[in-house]
């Protein structure tokens, strides 16, 4: 650059700088080159791999091994709000796979067309008052006009592999009602005796059913002599509370 100033001349040149190459730092924690790190990253992704995937594999073996040998502790804690999210989510469904579900009335339909633009499903029992047992569920179904409790109690056996319990019975409380009983395990393995069942007069819990019931022997009707069991209605487990001189199953 030229600049004239007065009689003097002032000559100034302008050098601009060359760019300046770096080269990449080095990694503070292995004292290599970014991207040449070679099996340092390989060791942190197995060590975030055993932080997370570890107490992950240990909380489901764990709740194997509860399942299997301790399934009256596994039950209230893990079994039962799994399966109550189960029930929750597939009621309408597996009721209308079980064909427990009625054609809608037409004021239903026209309601529903009216407010909603969904289809209008089949009508399954409404459900009443579940009772969460320490061996299971209690659940009352209002049914729908036209059903019988015989329609559920020939699907109670389909509905047990749909909510993933281990037995499902079905009894009337009163005409219109019934009680669902499913069973979340195997009772009759380890059978105890329910903590409600307690001895009255002439009145003996002595056995356990499959429905996690207890048989009460009333011998006000019947004599010693008598089988302790009927045999359509249950299989019972093991003898516990007998009176002496009871005949042992």
């Amino acid at each position: 650059m030229l600049s004239h100033k007065g009689s003097s001349c002032v000559y100034a040149a302008v050098v601009q700088p060359l760019p300046r190459h770096r080269l990449p730092r080095r990694s503070r924690d292995s004292g290599r080159l970014p991207g040449c790190d070679g099996g340092h990253g390989l060791m942190s992704d197995l060590v975030t791999l055993l932080e997370v995937g570890g107490p992950v594999a240990a909380l489901g073996g764990g709740a194997a091994y509860t399942r299997a040998k301790h399934p009256r502790v596994y039950w209230p804690t893990v079994g039962l709000p799994i399966f109550t999210a189960r029930l929750l989510g597939s009621y309408g469904s597996v009721m209308e796979a079980c064909g427990l579900t009625v054609a809608p009335s037409r004021l239903r339909v026209l309601v529903v067309k009216a407010t909603t633009r969904r289809e209008v499903r089949p009508v399954p029992p409404r459900r009443g008052i579940s009772r969460p047992t320490s061996t299971g569920l209690r659940l009352r179904l209002r049914l729908a006009p036209g059903q019988e409790p015989t329609d559920v109690a020939a699907s109670a056996e389909r509905l047990r592999p749909a909510w993933g319990v281990h037995a499902a019975y079905v009894s009337t409380v009163k005409p219109g009602v019934v009680e669902l009983r499913l069973v979340g395990f195997d009772v009759l393995r380890n059978a105890r005796m329910p903590r409600k069942a307690t001895a009255e007069l002439l009145k003996v819990p002595v056995a356990l059913r499959k429905d996690a019931t207890p048989f009460i022997r009333d011998y006000h009707t019947s004599s010693p002599s008598a089988p302790p069991c009927p045999a359509s209605p249950c299989t019972c487990g093991t003898w516990s509370r007998a009176s002496p001189g009871s005949p042992s199953p």
